[in-house]
């Protein structure tokens, strides 16, 4: 297991490296380097590795902004380079190819985020509240005595609402679901504006606008999908349905 997590950030450092060269625009790439980038992506697992790092630049907007990630840049490119030990050195002679080691380091920290998913915790005391800002653009409020705990990953954005009452504003992204658990209740959204309470055993969610997939974690099979102005509340013992706000 711990051998093949190396193995795996190896190929995602030589993937990153590989693509700095490739779409560097002020550079020509010659054939020779296409040739042995030929060979080095027939390589088993080469091809995944290439694929995450296109999609970490596709995603590239949000880790601009975060601050973490910013540290990470100048630490990479602070350092010195070395080259390689081993066959898995890369031996292009290309001068921009180290930029693109550099960079490897601030992929791979990138990779902890969407990939690893570093979790982080937000949390109000009773009678305060609070605005959360997330990478993707979202905004959860946090009403008073509440902790959401925040993990994001390539395919996913997933929340846990540990307790306490949150209103999701989630920034449209489609190949990222974003899934909040609550209690006994899981919520999916895209796109969309709602509002989760955990309280003990139960859950409820308000769905303001847009739509959200709602399912009970015990029961697969129990699932809801809800319209603007409507709440489900899940408890042990009573049956679940939807409701429109302000009727029986």
């Amino acid at each position: 297991m711990i051998d093949d997590r190396r193995k795996t950030l190896r190929q995602d450092k030589e993937a990153a490296a590989w693509f700095t060269v490739l779409n560097d625009a002020t550079a020509e790439v010659e054939n020779e380097d296409l040739e042995k980038f030929d060979k080095w992506i027939q390589r088993d697992g080469n091809r995944a590795a290439y694929r995450r790092i296109e999609d970490i630049s596709s995603a590239a907007g949000a880790l601009r902004n975060d601050t973490e990630m910013q540290a990470a840049a100048r630490q990479a490119l602070a350092r010195p380079t070395q080259k390689q030990p081993g066959p898995a050195r890369l031996s292009l002679r290309m001068p921009r190819l180290w930029g693109g080691l550099a960079l490897a380091g601030v992929v791979a920290a990138g990779l902890v985020i969407l990939i690893g998913g570093q979790a982080k915790t937000y949390e109000t005391d009773v009678g305060e509240r609070m605005t959360a800002h997330l990478d993707d653009g979202s905004t959860v409020e946090l009403n008073t005595d509440t902790r959401l705990r925040v993990k994001f990953r390539l395919g996913e954005r997933r929340l846990d609402l540990v307790k306490g009452q949150a209103f999701f504003n989630v920034a449209h992204d489609a190949r990222r679901p974003f899934l909040v658990t609550a209690g006994p209740m899981e919520v999916r959204a895209v796109g969309t504006r709602f509002d989760v309470r955990h309280d003990g055993p139960g859950a409820s969610v308000v769905l303001a606008q847009g739509k959200v997939q709602v399912r009970a974690k015990d029961v697969p099979e129990a699932a809801w999908t809800l319209s603007p102005g409507q709440e489900l509340v899940l408890r042990p013992g009573v049956r679940a349905h939807p409701q429109t706000i302000g009727r029986g």
